[in-house]
């Protein structure tokens, strides 16, 4: 489309920006096409204004980018300290755990449901980030519940005798 020859058809500026690759890079210019015409309306003449504004769009693209990475940032902080706080719940309540062992039935059931709240708000909190970024999570496989909870006890039990509380 010739710009130009639409400002003569209709009389109406036009603006348009360009990007043309020159000697291996891009320059992008900005270009009004403005009609001029006489007392009667006809038009006499139109200009070109052609302004490379290359530099203006690079800067605008470095600070766009710049401020992409400053929320990335934020958000990375963000994160881990929302990941942070659960895994401290975590590590305190397998020390208690530990440390009382299997004798305080009640509050090794108290710390383990705490455990679980913790391990509950950062699998959702993964779920969301992954939603997010669009990623598929991993795909299902059955597992034998009984056979999970034989390790997870065994690996607990052996840590409480490590620490010598059986």
């Amino acid at each position: 489309m010739c710009y130009l020859e639409e400002v003569y058809k209709d009389g109406i500026q036009r603006s348009v920006t360009h990007v043309h690759p020159i000697k291996g890079r891009r320059h992008i210019y900005d270009i009004v096409y403005t009609p001029f015409m006489d007392k009667e309306g006809a038009i006499q003449f139109a200009i070109e204004d052609i302004r490379d504004i290359t530099d203006v769009a690079e800067m605008q693209e470095r600070i766009k980018d710049s401020e992409k990475m400053a929320a990335v940032g934020r958000l990375i902080s963000g994160l881990a300290h929302e990941i942070n706080n659960p895994l401290a719940i975590i590590s305190g309540y397998v020390q208690l755990a530990a440390d009382i062992g299997f004798s305080d039935e009640e509050r090794f059931r108290e710390a383990c449901g705490k455990i679980r709240e913790a391990t509950e708000r950062i699998s959702k909190l993964m779920k969301i980030l992954m939603d997010f970024a669009g990623v598929d999570s991993a795909p299902l496989h059955p597992v034998s519940i009984n056979e999970a909870l034989k390790n997870t006890f065994s690996i607990l039990q052996k840590e409480i005798e490590n620490r010598g509380c059986l």
